[in-house]
């Protein structure tokens, strides 16, 4: 599956807000269930000259609840398609587990 187009304008505004300075990592409410969730934001000045001193903050992305690497298949590198739990250890790739994964709980 390609990155769509906005996927990859968002990417990059989140570049330059790192580049910047101007991330921080906030929790947040997710309007669908409730959920209070660790969000990388976007914090400028509100741009309101009505409401100087005050922030504003984008959640950009949500940070992955548990472990990624029981999350999620990474994409394979010989085709299209994504590499299973099963073929990871079998094709050489990474099994699941990384010399920083004590780090992600």
């Amino acid at each position: 599956m390609k990155l769509s187009k906005p996927n990859k304008q968002n990417f990059a505004t989140l570049q330059r807000a790192f580049k910047h300075d101007d991330v921080a990592l906030v929790d947040v409410r997710r309007k669908s269930d409730g959920h209070s969730v660790p969000a990388i934001c976007i914090v400028q000045p509100h741009p309101e000259p009505s409401m100087p001193g005050e922030m504003l903050i984008t959640p950009f992305a949500v940070m992955v609840e548990g472990n990624p690497y029981e999350s999620f298949d990474p994409p394979s590198p010989h085709d299209a398609g994504y590499l299973q739990a099963d073929e990871e250890g079998s094709e050489g790739e990474t099994s699941g587990s990384n010399e920083h994964s004590e780090d992600l709980h």
